[in-house]
């Protein structure tokens, strides 16, 4: 029993340092499912402007575009100390090698405020709120902005 409890500590401890869990491939790895179900859900087409709205660095739309061609987003984010220079780059980077050719989706970050995303109207075919309401001061306004673009 020593043995096999042993055996699984260090089975279990080689599994979690080999592989960090900052990096890309575990981040791309532990967020499968949801990506899984935001792809049925939102049925990505090809060109199409998608707004995520409290995107953060853009981690998570960058591993969309490991799944999916020539989408446009613009990530929205109402912090803009989470808009960390170079890390959206260093995301895209990262999931390319991933997805062993280029992502080919282009991400535009921008800064909006507790009641506005303040992206122009009628101007994306799909918006993201990924993780994102419970964070929102304003639900009421932002969900109305939401609306409007």
């Amino acid at each position: 029993m020593k043995l096999l409890l042993t055996f699984g500590i260090v089975f279990f401890v080689n599994d979690c340092f080999a592989q960090p869990h900052n990096s890309p491939e575990f981040y791309f790895k532990a967020k499968r499912k949801k990506i899984a179900v935001i792809m049925k859900a939102a049925d990505f087409r090809p060109n199409e402007v998608i707004a995520d709205v409290g995107a953060g660095e853009g981690w998570f739309d960058a591993a969309l575009g490991v799944h999916v061609d020539s989408l446009h987003f613009n990530l929205e984010e109402l912090d803009s100390a989470s808009i960390k220079n170079g890390k959206l780059k260093e995301a895209i980077t990262a999931y390319s090698k991933i997805k062993a050719r280029p992502i080919t989706c282009t991400y535009i970050q921008t800064v909006g405020s507790k009641k506005s995303t303040k992206l122009p109207s009628d101007s994306f075919d799909k918006v993201l709120l990924i993780d994102s309401y419970h964070h929102l001061d304003f639900r009421d306004e932002m969900i109305a902005d939401i609306k409007r673009i």
